[in-house]
């Protein structure tokens, strides 16, 4: 099966309409609003542990496995019943900047799970202005 998938990706990637991995093409794919039939952007965060970022790794592979599926099954099909589709999958850890302003020197990260509410202390009044001021301009 994994020679297969592979098979399929091979096929896909020297297919013309394959799209490159590049800065440029993600800038303008990403450029969109997403607002169209059929497009979809999600951008979820969470705190996971090695074992899940590693399943959700295995899952976001077989969505592409499913996806590369799906563009050979419609090759066949008349060029103008297709259209270009991309689909962007990236997971990393990640910690953005606005909560890393927030962290008080002395501490580092809370553990998985958090703290209790009770027991966070209040960052200082001049890192919550700063990092609030760095979603100044942000589209929601």
């Amino acid at each position: 099966m994994v020679a297969q998938a592979l098979a399929v990706q091979t096929e896909i990637a020297s297919a013309p309409e394959a799209v490159t991995s590049n800065a440029a093409h993600t800038t303008e794919f990403l450029g969109s609003r997403f607002d169209r039939r059929n497009e979809l952007f999600l951008f979820v965060s969470g705190m996971l542990t090695r074992r899940t970022s590693a399943e959700l790794v295995a899952k976001l592979k077989d969505l592409a496995r499913d996806f590369a599926e799906l563009h050979r099954e419609d090759v066949s099909m008349p060029l103008n019943e297709r259209h270009g589709t991309s689909l962007l999958l990236a997971t990393r850890l990640w910690e953005p900047r606005a909560f890393r302003n927030l962290r008080r020197a002395d501490r580092p990260p809370a553990p998985a799970g958090g703290l209790h509410p009770a027991f966070v202390p209040s960052p200082p009044a001049a890192a919550r202005a700063d990092a609030l001021s760095s979603f100044a301009g942000a589209p929601w």
